[in-house]
């Protein structure tokens, strides 16, 4: 009974948290919408709104020196609710008053769909929760090497009360760069309801998972799409598309994060310049344009800046597809005073944004990311550097599927021939996110600023969306095709038929997929297993605190940093103890010494007997008198082999510890399913080679 209520507490912890936020936030800034949230639209709107608010607090109360914390939290969410819900109107914000500007509002302001299909969104989106959580039910971590900075950075919010710049106990790094959207919604699950770190990255990785299914829905009614179209995208997206469910696999979190937002923020764009600019009359002053509608601006302004602290590759792909959207819409005008108008508010938008997020910009600035893009806009990567990230793997069935190939082709060209130009948007933006991999094709910069798995991944915003409006027009036409007069009870089987078809489509299609993604995690990204969590409490029992751990390694992002194969990554997060390989965001952010960087490098280059540029797999001999030197010197005191490794030896470094067990300098203290742990024991006279 008090598991139950445990259960339903935290379940109602993270429903307030993903809703109530993004109500009240709607009711402050867009009072003609539904105040109750009776739309279905406004209400996963008001989720995705959810998710983008936890950066922008955490960077407003960074320069205060305020924490933040499951008080303030809590006050957050009750706050939200009061407003949210309060007695009385807020003043409404005017609407468009020409109903014959080429200019109309997006189907998704005035989408109010049926029950039956409100009902049939939330199960599907409850269904594909339900089932996310099932995938990780057994796993002690995340998945793959990226759970483990994300499970950090986490811990490093939690532990701060906020933002901060020291990376310790984990790590000499001084300086905190990288984009925290995720990690803060990570936070603020753990501040809601007490689960650690570990758990609450993966539960609330599952939890924005299964947001992605409800937000196709707004993203295809906000371009224009029938509620129905809408609902199909969202089927697509939560059970036929590979993505965003493999997400949980490569524990890419912030990525799918940024997804989300990306949806938010194009709402939040064609509302404010589809609201804006038909009121923008020749005889209204630009003053009270701006005082009617400064709502709308500054909705749209603080979803980009919440875009921008989420992922920065994510916003570059959000910038083209708003760029495209508004460069179609200028051109569909064929006005050069609605191309004088967008700009304006554009401008007027961005100049927002870079207000809101300058804190972020001048921090981001001590560090090494900004560099590293320098170098990629420029002509000084390396040409090999270039080809490596310029490749187009084969799409199919990672990225997308053939059958949503063909669906979103015949939806593309569905909205060509009914002029909907809005619809074919997600058309011009797949091409858009192949041209972000090779963009020197039409002899741009940038090569290797975003890679193909980045760009690629986001087709299930692009292919799904098509393909749900290909499905829904064929619906349509069901009726239609059963309406023949020579057919006995024709006005019967067009009203019985249809819906038949459809549900059994939608159990079909959700059944397989289902069956599927039960099956998705197959250990292959696996590092931490539940035998080196056994192997874990016995090094935190048995090791001196200043024990140093040498860990599985390899070279990664062209070799110039490294990243870890096994469990041995997260001992100093699971075990207090220090070992040779930090997060791997220390290859952006700055080190307590100077050399950090290239002393962590080039210990395991010379460990290896290669530079880090060779990515071929080596194994690694420790004996070699080399070798035992440079350990000794770096003061490691024990050597960690965990039960499974990602990439395995075929593909990359691996510690050959066959060679450890017949030497007098090492000695086997831990063996227990697959976990092996050396103690470097201490010099005597001379090494055997």
């Amino acid at each position: 009974m008090l598991k139950a209520g445990q259960w339903g507490f935290q379940v109602f912890a993270i429903a307030s948290l993903y809703t109530m936020p993004g109500l009240a936030l709607l009711r402050l800034l867009a009072p003609s919408l539904p105040a109750r949230s009776r739309n279905t639209a406004h209400l996963v709107y008001a989720m995705g709104i959810s998710v983008a608010l936890p950066p922008l607090l955490l960077l407003l109360f960074w320069p205060l020196h305020l924490p933040w914390n499951p008080i303030t939290t809590w006050g957050y969410v009750i706050l939200s609710a009061v407003v949210a819900f309060c007695p009385g109107r807020l003043r409404r914000q005017p609407a468009p008053t020409d109903r014959s500007s080429r200019f109309t509002l997006a189907a998704f302001w005035k989408c109010l769909p049926e029950k039956r299909l409100s009902l049939l969104l939330t199960g599907v989106s409850i269904l594909s929760l339900v089932v996310r959580l099932f995938m990780v039910r057994n796993l002690p971590t995340g998945l793959f090497g990226d759970s483990y900075h994300h499970t950090v950075i986490t811990q490093l919010l939690i532990d701060h009360q906020g933002l901060f710049q020291s990376w310790q106990p984990y790590a000499p790094l001084i300086t905190f760069t990288y984009h925290f959207g995720f990690h803060a919604n990570a936070a603020f699950f753990h501040w809601l309801t007490g689960i650690d770190a570990i758990q609450s990255v993966l539960w609330t990785g599952q939890v924005l998972n299964a947001m992605s299914v409800p937000l196709a829905f707004v993203l295809l009614v906000t371009l224009g799409g029938s509620p129905w179209s809408g609902f199909w995208a969202a089927v697509i997206t939560g059970f036929v598309s590979t993505l965003p469910a493999y997400y949980v696999v490569w524990g890419r979190y912030p990525q799918l994060t940024g997804h989300l937002v990306l949806v938010v923020v194009i709402a939040g764009w064609i509302r404010c310049i589809e609201t804006v600019v038909p009121a923008w009359k020749p005889d209204t002053s630009t003053v009270r344009v701006l005082a009617n509608h400064w709502r709308s601006i500054l909705l749209a302004g603080g979803m980009t800046a919440a875009m921008i602290l989420t992922h920065y590759l994510v916003t570059l792909i959000a910038a083209t597809f708003v760029g495209s959207y508004l460069l179609v819409l200028m051109l569909v005008a064929r006005s050069w005073k609605v191309v004088r108008k967008v700009t304006f508010l554009s401008l007027l938008i961005l100049g927002l944004v870079l207000v809101g997020v300058f804190p972020w910009i001048v921090t981001m600035a001590s560090s090494y990311l900004v560099r590293v893009a320098v170098v990629f806009l420029g002509d000084h990567v390396a040409p090999e550097r270039v080809a490596q990230y310029a490749t187009l793997p084969n799409v199919v069935p990672l990225y997308t599927r053939r059958c949503l190939l063909v669906g979103a082709l015949i939806g593309l060209c569905i909205a060509g021939w009914e002029r909907q130009w809005r619809l074919a948007l997600p058309g011009l933006w797949s091409g858009l996110l192949v041209l972000l991999v090779v963009p020197h094709l039409v002899g741009l910069p940038g090569t290797g600023i975003i890679d193909q798995l980045t760009a690629l991944s986001a087709f299930y915003l692009t292919i799904g969306p098509l393909a749900g409006y290909a499905l829904a027009a064929a619906q349509s036409h069901i009726p239609q095709l059963l309406r023949f007069r020579w057919l006995p009870y024709a006005t019967t089987l067009a009203t019985i038929v249809p819906p038949v078809l459809v549900g059994m489509l939608l159990l079909a299609t959700i059944g397989w997929g289902v069956s599927r993604q039960w099956r998705m995690i197959d250990g292959t990204t696996q590092l931490v297993t539940h035998a080196d969590m056994v192997a874990m409490a016995w090094i935190s029992a048995n090791t001196p605190s200043d024990a140093r751990f040498l860990v599985n390694s390899f070279p990664a992002y062209g070799g110039t940093v490294i990243a870890g194969t096994d469990a041995g990554w997260w001992l100093p997060f699971l075990t207090g103890r220090s070992s040779n390989l930090p997060p791997i965001t220390y290859g952006n952010e700055l080190g307590e010494a100077p050399d950090y960087l290239n002393r962590v490098n080039n210990l395991v280059a010379v460990l290896r007997a290669r530079p880090l540029t060779d990515v071929s797999p080596v194994a690694v001999d420790l004996t070699n008198p080399t070798a035992m030197s440079v350990l000794r010197e770096n003061n490691i005191t024990y050597v960690y082999r965990g039960s499974h490794t990602s990439p395995g030896p075929d593909q990359a470094d691996t510690i050959d510890t066959t060679r450890l067990h017949h030497h007098p300098s090492f000695r086997l203290v831990y063996a227990r399913d697959g976990v092996e742990i050396f103690q470097l024991v201490q010099k005597q006279g001379h090494e055997e080679p």
